[in-house]
């Protein structure tokens, strides 16, 4: 690799044998040396397109948080979304350290029968340039509850919302401090949520917001008996984790399965002719699904195994979600994916498929 940085572009090697040509080259050196220039632009081509992005491609494993995996350990694929992080990261003026989201399912506590779904979404070292393309992690056409409270801080719900309601706002407590802003714009019926540092920080900032969906109805009950959970790469960033936390009576009756999907143009959900939202079920999804799955690690009952992990917080902010319900961590069976270097502005789902419905036992039941 030191050598590629000394080494000419194949522009210039075509133009040198050119030359070389003119001047009446000895034809069996002259052929040799057009066979070593086509190899070495196979090499670039199959490793960045070109000499610059392989050299880009260089930079970034020398980078600060970079996979510590060997060159024989990574493999194309891996290389493939490296150089597509290098040249994201030019056209955005922007990257993230690491883009993570966390999804809590427990039985509901007013709802009978139901379940209420405690998330987070965090953007973990951002850095960005004067001009960058806007950070827009959420958008909704929910004006009214979405950001939850007038300080935009996600806390306990005091107040009753009925069913399948929702808060979403800042955890200030795993946010850079000052914690950056959270303003809501409308924009023809949609509700793009940006973050903006504001001129008082400096440097890279974390900022981390959170969800809490009440009464929803339990995975199983209804078709398709799955629940989806995913997180739009919105970087480009280093790294990616989705971590999900199942109650034990969801985990026994749940599959897991992931995979990564195009954003456009079909999405999770899409509406059928008469308007009405439809499921898309990933077996459906076939034509904008990328090549291969995503590894789901399962992590046993509890918060232990995250610990340790790539972004040092998960491990307290997945029990601030559980404290923040009154739910014992014990009680919950944890998956986790993560990616280095994500493709940029695709979804990368984790579904649950359940068999069969819940008995009314089980609907009736309240284990927490």
């Amino acid at each position: 690799m030191a050598a590629l940085h000394e080494a000419p572009g194949v522009r210039g090697l075509a133009a040198f044998l050119s030359a070389a040509r003119n001047q009446r080259v000895d034809p069996e050196r002259l052929s040799a040396a057009e066979a070593a220039v086509s190899a070495y632009s196979s090499l670039l081509e199959r490793h960045g397109g070109r000499k610059k992005m392989l050299l880009a491609l260089d930079r970034a494993v020398r980078a600060p948080g970079h996979s510590s995996a060997s060159p024989s350990d990574r493999g194309e694929e891996f290389d493939a979304r490296l150089v597509a992080f290098e040249g994201a990261r030019g056209l955005t003026q922007r990257e993230y350290g690491t883009e993570l989201a966390l999804y809590v399912y427990g039985p509901s506590k007013r709802f009978r029968g139901r379940f209420d779904c405690t998330t987070a979404l965090g953007l973990i070292n951002v850095q960005r340039r004067q001009g960058a393309m806007p950070i827009c992690p959420v958008t909704s056409s929910d004006t009214e509850l979405l950001l939850g409270r007038r300080e935009h801080a996600l806390g306990p719900l005091n107040q009753p919302l009925g069913e399948a309601q929702r808060s979403v706002g800042l955890i200030r407590e795993f946010c850079s401090s000052p914690a950056p802003r959270l303003v809501m714009r409308s924009q023809e019926g949609r509700m793009p949520i940006l973050v903006e540092p504001g001129d008082n920080v400096r440097g890279p900032f974390d900022v981390v917001l959170g969800a809490i969906y009440e009464g929803s109805p339990h995975p199983a009950a209804d078709e398709p008996r799955t629940q989806f959970c995913h997180i739009l790469s919105d970087g480009p960033s280093r790294r990616l984790i989705m971590v999900v936390y199942l109650h034990r009576s969801l985990a026994a009756a749940a599959v897991a399965s992931s995979g990564v999907f195009a954003k456009d143009p079909v999405g999770v959900v899409e509406f059928d002719h008469t308007g009405a939202p439809r499921v898309v079920l990933p077996r459906d999804r076939w034509y904008d699904r990328l090549p291969g799955s995503p590894a789901i690690e399962y992590l046993g009952l509890g918060t232990n195994r995250l610990h340790g992990s790539a972004y040092p917080r998960l491990a307290p902010l997945a029990e601030h979600l559980f404290q923040l319900r009154g739910w014992p961590a014990d009680q919950f069976v944890g998956y986790r994916m993560s990616i280095e270097y994500p493709t940029w502005n695709t979804h990368h789902l984790m579904w649950f498929d359940f068999e069969s419905p819940p008995s009314p036992q089980q609907q009736a039941a309240t284990p927490i």
